[in-house]
């Protein structure tokens, strides 16, 4: 299961182009089961696992914003104060937004605080792989599911993010959390194990599909609820597909793959 990341490894950067934005992917290396470095990598050039790592320490996509009115520091809480809220749309949706390997979640309201994530797909290979055999890094495959609260978020490299959409908790105290939406990621897919066996080809993504499997209804309508559970498949380009059973544990509110 995936732990939650601390909250002094999340970080806040704030300045006057880029706006307010909490960093959250330092969260990548506490799920289990990821992996950040490709099997052929580990066994043919001895690649420790702390380089996905230190491409996240490193590379931090705030680092280019520096300027006089740049600031980086652990994520704090702010005063409970009345305010007018100014919503970016009309609805008040909030914006996922997707790139190569990094993940945001824009603020539904001007001047509001955003989610970033990261080199969430990013995975360190073996460099005498040629690119083009890899497919391009881009999250372009993206399917909500909003009955288990996720995006499926893809790569054409192959790899598939579990995005949960969250809100913070209410807090009993006088102050409040800095963003009003977030998301985090709950899954890499494939898994360790199924890299490690090959089962992921060394070839682009074709697509993913999601769908419902049917559950057994009993007398009302919380029991089908409960059991909803969905199928993922992942299609690569030489027709291997990958199939993998998500659901929700409604105790625990944790997403479940199997």
């Amino acid at each position: 299961m995936p732990s939650a990341l601390p909250l002094k490894k999340a970080r806040f950067a704030e300045n006057d182009k880029i706006g307010r934005w909490i960093d959250t992917s330092r969260a990548i290396h506490s799920l289990p089961h990821v992996a950040t470095t490709h099997p052929w990598a580990r066994r043919v050039h001895g690649v420790a696992p702390y380089e996905h790592r230190y491409l996240v320490e490193s590379d931090c996509w705030v680092e280019k914003f520096k300027d006089s009115s740049f600031s980086l520091k652990p994520v704090e809480f702010r005063p409970v104060k009345a305010k007018k809220r100014k919503m970016v749309l009309q609805d008040g949706s909030s914006i996922l937004r997707t790139y190569e390997t990094d993940i945001e979640l824009r603020s539904c309201e001007e001047g509001g605080v955003g989610i970033m994530s990261q080199h969430a797909t990013a995975q360190v290979n073996r460099p005498s792989i040629p690119l083009a055999r890899w497919g391009i890094d881009r999250i372009s495959n993206v399917v909500f599911v909003p009955e288990l609260s996720l995006v499926v978020g893809a790569s054409m490299s192959g790899r598939v993010a579990l995005i949960t959409l969250t809100k913070p908790q209410p807090r009993h105290d006088q102050h409040e959390w800095l963003f009003e939406r977030g998301f985090k990621i709950e899954a890499i897919l494939p898994t360790r194990r199924d890299e490690d066996a090959g089962l992921r080809p060394i070839c682009p993504l074709y697509g993913v599909a999601v769908g419902p499997l049917p559950v057994a209804t009993g007398s009302g309508d919380n029991k089908a609820r409960n059991n909803l559970r969905y199928r993922l498949m992942i299609h690569y380009y030489n027709l291997r597909i990958l199939s993998y059973e998500i659901s929700r544990n409604v105790d625990t509110n944790r997403l479940q793959v199997a």
